[in-house]
């Protein structure tokens, strides 16, 4: 029997009938999980108590099935449609023929490298859409030449006119699709998988992809599409698929099993389509059991109901089935015994806690100290006494404060050094006061430079008192006065201008002019040693005051 590699290797003896087709993709018992963070879920009594998601707060790696057990085989120059609820699988079915996700089991076979869409990923949207056809076309492998020749006739088909010049990001998904469509079917792909492509455009541009996908499926390749047009499938596929929960329904001639599934649509049997609740639908298409039988390829037709190839029965105790039953009993079982460890190790580090205060105690009792052979009575057991508080130094830092008004305030800077103290407090007013009865600020230190504190300018002077108290009550205090400066206001003489005398003037008498004396000859004296001239104290000048005229109104001096 020939194995599914020589089914899809050329020269094989699959090939050797002329008249069989050629598988292109076989998808063998394939099954795509996810392993995701799940919190928040509520969890029973017991699992709070035996699972370790309890000390995770609920928060544990789960595994989320995708795809479960999907199997089928695509013969060249089919169009397979594939339909199914959101969520159902079908574009993780997609991807996993595409080689984007391995499968986690099974194994998907395929002739040539599938194609989804081509080139979504290529495509830059700051480009525009002509720049983003030719790198889309690079990216298939056309040279530049091929890629240059092509342009025109991708965007005539895109029919985005004027836009084609245009940056992609400003396209709508509408435009942006069309472009990637016929960016991705401009080339004859062996396999092409289209992920809900004939949903976008208007009616004339759908049938213009229907056109392409019937040209490519001619030209011997196979095309897969997905959509939840019913309409469009029937136009360009004769075969469906019909995923549901991850795993394959029917799979046959497409006005059945989309009959199928439209009716099942309208009466899905549950709260919300696709819910965990819902049973799984019935359906005279359903596939049969899991596993290829290669050697059955070559005689049956692709365009018969069933799957290529599969053999086995639609029992319940179909091997699909009883698999998935031996995994949850082998989960079951895991499950079990982590709950059994857990409660095994729980109960062992109990008791060795148990026992470890045992032995300390015991060792404990056993290594006490003997009782003291009795002495003279100590004195160290009796409290000390406890030592008066002592001011060492109170003061400040100015005796006067120089105040613009009396409604104006200042600061003063107290310094104190105290030993023995509990509680500091300072006080301030007309004669010392006790600062811990009438505070200021308490709470202080006991050691403290230049603490700043109010001096009210209305008093003429303030007494600011500092009491220190010990763990006894015992309190003592000591004061320090600052007095106020106010400015001195300084009285101004008013100056009056002389006023002019009203009676008339006189002439001023004339000074009696007196004759020079006649000078007297003297005579020579013996001459003496010179002596140093005694300095005379120098008197200052008598100036007399200025004499008003008033007749003249001039003032001589």
């Amino acid at each position: 029997m020939a194995s599914v590699t020589d089914l899809l290797l050329p020269g094989t003896r699959a090939e050797s009938t002329a008249d069989a087709p050629r598988p292109m993709i076989v998808a063998d018992n394939v099954h795509v999980n996810y392993r995701v963070y799940a919190s928040g879920k509520r969890m029973t009594t017991r699992e709070s108590l035996t699972s370790l998601r309890s000390f995770r707060g609920g928060r544990d790696l789960q595994t989320v099935p995708a795809l479960r057990g999907v199997s089928f085989t695509a013969t060249e120059g089919e169009s397979i449609g594939v339909v199914g609820h959101n969520g159902s699988g079908k574009s993780t079915l997609f991807r996993a023929m595409t080689g984007l996700i391995p499968p986690s089991e099974g194994a998907i076979y395929a002739r040539d490298r599938p194609v989804l869409l081509g080139v979504n990923a290529a495509l830059v949207p700051e480009l525009s859409g002509e720049n983003n056809i030719r790198l889309g076309l690079l990216a298939m492998g056309f040279s530049p030449e091929e890629a240059a020749a092509r342009v025109d006739e991708i965007a005539d088909f895109a029919e985005l006119n004027d836009f084609i010049y245009h940056p992609m990001r400003t396209y709508s998904s509408g435009m942006g699709a069309r472009l990637k469509f016929a960016i991705a079917s401009a080339k004859a792909h062996s396999i092409l998988l289209i992920d809900e492509a004939l949903a976008v455009g208007d009616r004339r541009f759908r049938a213009k992809s229907e056109k392409r996908i019937n040209e490519l499926r001619d030209s011997a390749g196979l095309v897969m599409i997905v959509s939840h047009s019913t309409g469009s499938l029937k136009q360009t596929c004769e075969r469906v698929l019909w995923v549901h929960k991850g795993e394959l329904i029917a799979d046959g001639p497409t006005d059945d099993v989309i009959a199928e599934y439209v009716a099942w649509t309208k009466n899905p049997g549950s709260n919300a389509v696709g819910a965990a609740s819902a049973p799984k639908p019935q359906t005279k298409n359903a596939p049969v059991a899991v596993g290829f039988d290669p050697g059955a390829i070559a005689d049956d037709s692709p365009r018969t109901g069933g799957a290529v190839g599969l053999a086995g029965s639609s029992t319940a105790d179909e091997p699909r089935a009883v698999a998935r039953r031996e995994r949850h009993r082998r989960a079951e079982q895991r499950t079990r015994k982590r709950s059994v460890l857990l409660m095994v190790l729980s109960g062992v580090a109990v008791l060795l806690a148990v026992a470890a205060g045992a032995i300390i105690g015991t060792l404990s009792s056993v290594a006490a100290p003997a009782e003291p052979e009795p002495s003279a009575p100590s004195t160290a057991s009796t409290p000390e006494a406890v030592a008066d508080p002592v001011i060492q130094s109170f003061s400040t830092n100015v005796a006067t404060v120089e105040c613009a008004s009396e409604e104006a305030e200042a600061q003063v800077l107290l310094s104190w050094q105290i030993d023995d103290a509990e509680s500091v407090a300072i006080g301030a007013g007309d004669a010392q006061v006790d600062a811990l009865e009438l505070p200021i600020a308490a709470a202080l230190p006991a050691n403290l430079t230049d603490r700043a504190v109010p001096f009210s300018c209305a008093a003429e002077a303030v007494v600011y008192t500092v009491t220190a108290e010990n763990a006894d009550g015992v309190r003592v205090s000591a004061s320090a006065s600052v007095a106020r400066v106010l400015p001195v206001e300084t009285e101004e003489p008013d100056y009056e201008e002389p006023r002019p005398d009203p009676r008339p003037s006189q002439p001023a008498e004339p000074e009696p002019v007196t004759p020079p004396a006649p000078e007297v000859p003297v005579e020579p004296q013996p001459s003496t040693p010179p002596t140093e001239p005694t300095p005379e104290p120098t008197t200052p000048p008598i100036t007399e005051p200025p004499v008003f005229d008033p007749g003249t109104g001039a003032t001589t001096p």
